[in-house]
Parts: structure tokens; C-alpha cells; sequence
């Protein structure tokens, strides 16, 4: 941190804003001065000017210097500690603190994000699955219309797990700028965060189906591996969102780095949230399944499945809604255990 001189504000890696330099420098450092003030102004008065600078500005260049600004430019002499930013913690009661507080704040925009799933689930998913049953059960006769209504459920299956990995690749990157934009002070809508994922979704979708099928063959071979590759998995849409690197690579070795210290604490604790979540699933789908079959009896079953698709869907709501904080919190704190790291850097990163 430069010392002496006049008091002004320092922004990571450029130094103070005042002082001399090339043209391009100087008018760099103008700007930021100038956005600094304005910051103060709009801290005194409660106006939302830099909030609506952020969604307004036509250029990642000046967003970023706004967020950088807002959430890094720190007067000199009165530095904090990135250990005290909210995406950044020094332990895993502050990882998690900081994650459950995200998730108070972003909830509502997450819960808008995963009904793209719901309607998946239940427009696409469950009329296979439905039409699939009727099959099985011998609800169709003639070999014509068994081959249809089978090449029907198949397609609808196959059509239901091309959707759902473009949309969980969507929402996964998406949450992250809500989650940032809320440890920033800068809350962003759900429509807002989808849009600015758009840049990524190749990325994130090619990396999402090679850790699937790996993770499908670990645990078809002896579960432990399956569950060591998921952890990786957990971190990947940060990487892809924050980072411009090989985003496999780079999820292993953030877990590798510290395994037997944060890395198996923190992404241990999010595997059991979301066995958890699996298991509550299982027993109330199981519950009012067996209640309807028992009730309705052979038609009690077309009723279970629908009640099954219904349960699930909420569930996978209720728990995303927490599951996106504590991943994205999860990233900034591996990362911040091997370098220097701070809320304005992952907001800087995340504009560009």
C-alpha cells in the first residue's frame, strides 16, 4: 500500500488515484476519483446513483471501475482486512456465517431462478415419465402403438435432460452475480444475472457434463470416488464465472491445495446439505406416495408419480436457494487460503 502524500483512495493492484502519470493513467485515476466521490455522495444521501451507474453503464471497463470503487476503494490510512469482506472468510464459522447471510439476502432472486427447473421437472419430465408408466403398466395395446408411445416418452426424457443441463448451467453461473452483487451492494435481478451468465454458458456446460459422467462412474464404481469427484464440482461455476482459465484444472487444484484442512471441511458440509436435502425428499415423496397407492390403488400410482415430481421440485428449490451461496462462498474462501484476496477483486473479476 503506497504511503505519504495527500489522502485518497487505493484500489487493488493501481495504487493510490492521485498523483502524476501518462495521460491514459491520469485520466484512469480521474475517473475513479470522481467515481469515489460520487460514491460518498450517494452514501450521505441514500440515492442509488452508483447502483444505477452499475446497471446503466454501456462498457464492462466503467462497471468495473464503479464496482471497484464501491466495494475495494478503501480511504487510505483506514485499510480493512479482506479476511472481514463478505465474500471472503478466515474460517469455516465465518465461511459460513457469510454464506447463510447471502442467502438471506438473495433468496428470493435464487427461488426465481430454480423455477426454470420446476417447469422443466413438471412440463418435461414428468409427462415421459407419465407416458413411460402407462407403457409399462399395459395401458397400450397393438405393437404400433406401444413403439409410439415409447419413442414418445424416450424423446420427451432425452429432450427433459438437454434442457436441464442448459438451464442448471444458466442458473449455476447466474447465481453467482447474485450472490457477488449482494457482497457487494450492488443486487442485481434474476433476469439481470442470467443475462450477464450468457458469455460463460459454453464453458460451463462442456465442463458440467465431463464431471457428470465422471462423477456417474465413481459412484457407480464404489461411491467414495464419485463423492471425492463431486467436491471439485462444487467450485466449478465460480471458476467459470470469476476465472479465464482451464476451469477442470483449476477446480481440482483449489480442492487439492488445502484437502485436509478447509477444502474437505467446507465442501464435505455442502455434499451432506445436499444428501440431506435427498434424503427429506425420498421419505416425504415415499410417504404420500405409499398413501395414494394405498388409497387410489392401480391409479394411485399415476398419482404417486405426480406427487413424487411435485415434492422434488420444491425440495431442489428450498435447498438451491442455500446451496448457490455456500458454493460461491466456498470458491472465495479456498481461494483466498493460497492468495490475496478481496470482495472488490471477485466483483472486478466478474465484470470483465
Amino acid at each position: 500500500m503506497a504511503t505519504g502524500g495527500p489522502p485518497g483512495y487505493e484500489v487493488p493492484g493501481q495504487g493510490r488515484v492521485r498523483g502524476r502519470g501518462n495521460p491514459a493513467t491520469a485520466s484512469r485515476r480521474t475517473t475513479i476519483r470522481s467515481l469515489a466521490s460520487l460514491d460518498t455522495a450517494s452514501r450521505r444521501t441514500g440515492n442509488p446513483v452508483m447502483g444505477n451507474l452499475v446497471m446503466g453503464s454501456r462498457t464492462r471497463r466503467t462497471r468495473r471501475l464503479v464496482i471497484q470503487v464501491r466495494t475495494a476503494a478503501i480511504p487510505v490510512g483506514r485499510r480493512r482486512s479482506t479476511r472481514t469482506t463478505r465474500l471472503v472468510s478466515a474460517n469455516y464459522a465465518g465461511w459460513w456465517s457469510r454464506a447463510v447471510a447471502l442467502a438471506k439476502q438473495t433468496w428470493q432472486q435464487l427461488a426465481l431462478l430454480q423455477l426454470a427447473t420446476v417447469a422443466v421437472n413438471l412440463l418435461v419430465v414428468l409427462p415421459g415419465s407419465l407416458l413411460r408408466l402407462w407403457l409399462v403398466s399395459g395401458g397400450v395395446r397393438g405393437s404400433t402403438a406401444i413403439v409410439g408411445v415409447g419413442l414418445v416418452g424416450n424423446g420427451l426424457q432425452l429432450l427433459a435432460g438437454v434442457i436441464q443441463i442448459a438451464v442448471s448451467a444458466i442458473i449455476g453461473l447466474a447465481a453467482v452475480h447474485l450472490v457477488t452483487g449482494a457482497a457487494t451492494g450492488q443486487p442485481v435481478t434474476a433476469v439481470s444475472a442470467a443475462q450477464q451468465a450468457m458469455p460463460r454458458f459454453w464453458p460451463m456446460v462442456g465442463w458440467s457434463v465431463l464431471f457428470a459422467l465422471m462423477i456417474a462412474f465413481g459412484l457407480v464404481a464404489c461411491i467414495v470416488p464419485g463423492l471425492y469427484l463431486a467436491m471439485p464440482f462444487m467450485v466449478l461455476a465460480p471458476v467459470i464465472a470469476y476465472e479465464r482459465v482451464n476451469a477442470f484444472a483449476r477446480s481440482f487444484d483449489l480442492v487439492h491445495r488445502d484437502f485436509g484442512g478447509a477444502a474437505i471441511g467446507v465442501l464435505a458440509t455442502i455434499i451432506g446439505v445436499y444428501a440431506v436435502a435427498l434424503v427429506l425428499n425420498f421419505v416425504i415423496a415415499g410417504v404420500f406416495s405409499a398413501v395414494a397407492i394405498a388409497v387410489l390403488g392401480s391409479a394411485g400410482t399415476y398419482v404417486a408419480m405426480v406427487l413424487s415430481s411435485i415434492i422434488g421440485s420444491v425440495v431442489s428449490l428450498v435447498i438451491a436457494v442455500f446451496l448457490y451461496p455456500l458454493q460461491t462462498t466456498a470458491y472465495a474462501h479456498l481461494r483466498a487460503r493460497r492468495e490475496p484476496l478481496s470482495t472488490g477483486q471477485l466483483a472486478a473479476e466478474l465484470a470483465r
